[in-house]
């Protein structure tokens, strides 16, 4: 979510600037925001990916996830076309966290059939922005995958909430 709210920052930033009159936005400047709002969300949603896995393996190893997390950045740093391999890193680690709840179906389908649907589309979203270089449409199909992604979470979320407020 931290990676979103920078890219939302940013691009709301840019386009107040250059709706501002008074203000003249430069070429430069406006690819500068742009490249720090891209490595910011890069950085922040390997991260995020990264703490999500190990949080599904339960795991409280803090090298394990200093090793996860900058692999993946190593990764996406070092890699020639940058937004594949980010697309790629991601698909992985949202892999890993779709087995996850994959097994975790099969001990409690009642309790994870959301989450497991969420990381589903969330996942086939990542996929198919890889192929969002070929054509335009991949792109479109790739948000509105992970948009359903998101809200099967948000829901998942407010029948948790619900829930323990009867509990109370």
């Amino acid at each position: 979510s931290c990676s979103y709210t920078i890219w939302a920052v940013l691009n709301l930033l840019v386009t107040s600037a250059l709706n501002d009159s008074e203000r003249v936005l430069s070429i430069e400047s406006l690819n500068a925001i742009g490249a720090f709002g891209v490595y910011a969300h890069v950085i922040f949603f390997i991260l995020g990916l990264t703490a999500l896995v190990c949080f599904s393996l339960r795991t409280q190893s803090h090298r394990i996830f200093s090793i996860l997390g900058c692999l993946g950045l190593l990764v996406v740093i070092f890699a020639g076309y940058k937004p594949l391999a980010f697309y790629f890193v991601a698909s992985f680690l949202l892999f890993i966290v779709l087995m996850h709840y994959g097994k975790e179906f099969f001990k409690r389908p009642k309790q994870t059939i959301l989450t497991l649907l969420a990381f589903i589309f969330i996942f086939l979203g990542h996929i198919d922005f890889i192929f969002a270089a070929l054509h335009r449409v991949h792109y479109v199909i790739g948000h509105s995958l992970q948009f359903i992604g998101y809200c099967l979470i948000l829901v998942n979320f407010l029948i948790i909430l619900n829930n323990g407020k009867k509990k109370n």
